[in-house]
């Protein structure tokens, strides 16, 4: 019997962690966000990126034909950790993060580079003597 390979996905991984349940309060907020945000068209870019989060958590926008962009309970425990004034800087980073790459939309910098520290060379360059 052939058993198939466990594969890991990095994406939401930590679903069993504890958490008191933020999610109201955190829409509340994006809500009050919102409502103070400046008009369309006059936000600059990134407030309007901040107004597309907000209008996706919101159920005001689709997600234009991909996965709209939603709260999971690790963010909505984020952001009941920030300070109001935390919170655009906040959302324009996360929904960069989280939907940006789905939707194959470049910015001038990656939102987020991540380094993974390791005690030893992964590259095998055959001239090496400290490979395998």
């Amino acid at each position: 019997m052939e058993h198939a390979p466990k594969v890991y996905k990095k994406h939401q991984s930590f679903v069993a962690l504890k958490t008191h349940h933020a999610l109201p309060d955190a829409l509340a907020r994006v809500r009050k966000l919102l409502d103070g945000l400046p008009p369309e068209g006059k936000a600059g870019a990134r407030g309007e990126v901040v107004r597309r989060a907000c209008e996706e958590l919101l159920d005001l926008k689709d997600g234009g034909g991909f996965e709209k962009f939603s709260l999971h309970w690790n963010t909505a425990e984020e952001i009941s950790r920030l300070a109001d004034a935390e919170l655009p800087r906040y959302l324009h980073y996360r929904f960069r993060y989280e939907a940006w790459p789905e939707r194959k939309i470049l910015d001038r910098f990656p939102p987020c580079v991540q380094l993974e520290p390791t005690s030893a060379c992964n590259f095998r360059c055959v001239f090496c003597y400290q490979t395998d």
